[in-house]
């Protein structure tokens, strides 16, 4: 299974997330590649910090590069799972992650910016869907303000855009941000937070036919 976390806007949680669904796979049994395809290097980053301590449940490759979707066999070797963070704007690394990915995952926060991001996503992946058939797209609602009615509303907009929209929505939590520090939201004293990892995980199996 190749997931690529997309967004033309950054501060969607592209990197907390893909982060932590590996995470999620790994407490699962899967063998898991997270491929940080983001310039800026976040991920790649958070492995270093992690070694400081202990290794990651996952392994991490550096590849900001356009060939990704040429790549993406030799990448991912004999893991089961590879996900792919991108970046927010180096659009030709992003279009090649999409063409390497079975499901495309597009975080979507409360605000418009994020809906105009989102439609601009899709927009520019209509013509790697004409080639590339099979992706499928999936959204999730993420850093919502626990108790707000806004994701609720968010949710009604997204339902008419063409993908599935995932049940489990991420909120804003401290735990998310301490990520940033070299760990998984498993290893933080959060049970809401790893509850909303678990349980996204598992809806994005579901979605794959991935028993």
């Amino acid at each position: 299974m190749r997931i690529a976390i997309v967004s033309l806007k950054g501060g969607v949680s592209k990197s907390t997330l893909c982060v932590n669904i590996g995470a999620a796979l790994s407490k699962l049994g899967r063998s898991v590649v997270v491929v940080d395809a983001d310039p800026q290097g976040s991920i790649n980053d958070w492995a270093t910090i992690r070694d400081e301590v202990s290794r990651p449940p996952f392994t991490v490759l550096a590849a900001a590069r356009k060939t990704l979707n040429r790549d993406i066999d030799a990448l991912q070797g004999s893991h089961d799972d590879c996900l792919i963070d991108t970046p927010g704007r180096a659009e030709s690394i992003t279009l090649a992650a999409i063409a390497a990915a079975d499901l495309v995952l597009i975080p979507i926060s409360p605000s418009s910016y994020d809906l105009w991001a989102a439609e601009q996503t899709l927009e520019r992946m209509d013509p790697i869907r004409a080639i590339y058939t099979d992706i499928k797209i999936a959204y999730v609602v993420s850093k919502a303000v626990v108790g707000s009615s806004l994701d609720r509303e968010l949710r009604q907009v997204i339902k008419e855009m063409d993908g599935d929209l995932l049940k489990t929505v991420v909120h804003q939590r401290v735990a998310f941000q301490r990520c940033a520090d070299g760990a998984t939201i498993y290893e933080l004293k959060d049970e809401k937070a790893q509850r909303e990892v678990t349980n996204l995980t598992k809806e994005i199996l579901k979605l794959m036919g991935v028993g």
